[in-house]
């Protein structure tokens, strides 16, 4: 089966990490890459969109075609998170192995068997949830079941500090105009705000009430964050934190994830049995983000924006749905509006998609979930990419075997997890 899109209609410092100092695989392979690159950017490699912002993850595209993907080896658990820094350039990955990989996104581009860049000195001791790169790119945070938050250092590998808490990490968010400053939020009701310039394990704290899964800076304004949790999405003004600013239970009564759009003016929210929503705050609108075949039922997901009016997210059948916001040309007395189908859906995972990212520079996704493997995909074919995936059928429970022969630091799939799900 082909590994096309399913269409039903498409502030702060620079990173000062030097990544010429990240060591290079050996190696490029087969293949001759010196330009390819610039050769792409110019529209000289033939079989795909001549122009590299025509291409199928552009801003408001309106073709969709072929879809080439890649999958990353290295870890030995499923991958639970990754992570582009702010300039694109690196990539984090983690999750049941408990180790912090950090890999150059050329390489995941280029190269045929690419390896990290950056293995971190410490790890954790439980499955990694999440992380956040500082805002200069500096540093890396990291959080997980052991509800420890480590600030590692980018350059040196090594951990500038540890904070360990009772409860799980699920989400890290880097202030937007402060770099020293980064918040955790733990499951059982509490952001962590911590200052590096600080001794003390938090600066101060904000209490959520419920099982919290996610929380954000707004990227226009510090002192706008947003949660999700089991009491659904909220608004708080960090300048008085023991009450919300606004509570969106009326249009999210549980959530597992939140996102803001790039200007801060908008989110997208996820939900347990439930479909994704969008709420536009300036334009008063709310937007249910639906697809027959999507589910959001097992594992905890994460959903971003691709750009400010495209929304991605994994799903319970294996694939990665990505909904078009329409323009809001319409009556503006209409607040509610539905999406019945995906925009485009992507196939060629073997599991549960549970963390999807995108790159705007490298025009790339980024992809992980229930494998042990991280997929990038693209609309032009990179190097030792595929497009024809192999398609997982889900079996009855009478029909599943286990398989026994595979060890637990062999990155081979492990198919009785597989089969789990």
């Amino acid at each position: 089966m082909a590994s096309t899109v399913d269409s039903n209609g498409g502030c702060g410092k620079a990173d000062l990490v030097d990544t010429a100092e990240i060591p290079r695989a050996e190696s490029r392979g087969r293949w001759n890459i010196g330009g390819f690159v610039d050769d792409i950017r110019r529209g000289a490699i033939q079989g795909h969109l001549k122009d590299l912002h025509g291409d199928l993850f552009r801003i408001g595209a309106k073709k969709f075609g072929t879809v080439h993907q890649k999958d990353i080896l290295g870890h030995t658990g499923c991958v639970n998170a990754v992570e582009f820094n702010k300039s694109e350039v690196l990539l984090a990955s983690g999750g049941d192995d408990m180790r912090v990989f950090v890999w150059r996104v050329a390489d995941l581009m280029l190269e045929g068997t690419p390896k990290p860049a950056i293995v971190m000195e410490r790890g954790h001791h439980s499955n990694i949830f999440c992380y956040q790169f500082s805002l200069d790119g500096s540093e890396l945070y990291s959080g997980g079941n052991d509800g420890v938050v480590i600030c590692h250092d980018v350059n040196t590998r090594k951990p500038l500090s540890v904070h360990e808490e009772r409860h799980a990490v699920y989400s890290i968010s880097a202030n937007p105009i402060d770099v020293n400053i980064v918040a955790a939020a733990r499951e059982g009701g509490v952001v962590s705000f911590y200052d590096r310039r600080e001794t003390r394990e938090g600066s101060f704290c904000l209490v959520d009430k419920g099982q919290l899964f996610r929380g954000q800076y707004n990227p226009a304004n510090a002192l706008l964050f947003a949660t999700a949790s089991s009491r659904g999405v909220r608004l708080y003004d960090l300048r008085h934190r023991k009450k919300p600013l606004l509570d969106l239970k009326d249009f999210v009564s549980e959530a597992i994830y939140v996102e803001w759009n790039s200007t801060g003016t908008a989110i997208t929210a996820l939900q347990s049995h439930s479909d994704p929503t969008y709420i536009d705050f300036t334009e008063r609108r709310q937007v249910e983000l639906r697809d027959p075949q999507y589910s959001n039922v097992h594992t905890i997901k994460s959903i971003t924006f691709m750009d400010d009016s495209t929304i991605m997210t994994g799903s319970d059948d294996f694939n990665i749905y990505a909904w078009r916001i329409p323009d809001n040309t319409d009556d503006r007395s209409e607040q509610r509006r539905i999406l019945p189908k995906a925009t485009f859906v992507l196939k060629g995972h073997r599991s549960i998609v549970n963390h999807v990212r995108y790159s705007r520079t490298n025009r790339i996704i980024a992809s992980c979930g229930v494998e042990k493997i991280i997929k990038v995909w693209s609309s032009f074919p990179i190097p030792f990419s595929y497009d024809k995936p192999r398609i997982r059928v889900k079996k009855a429970f009478s029909e599943l075997s286990l398989d026994v022969t595979v060890a637990a630091d062999d990155t081979a799939e492990d198919l009785n997890m597989l089969n789990y799900f």
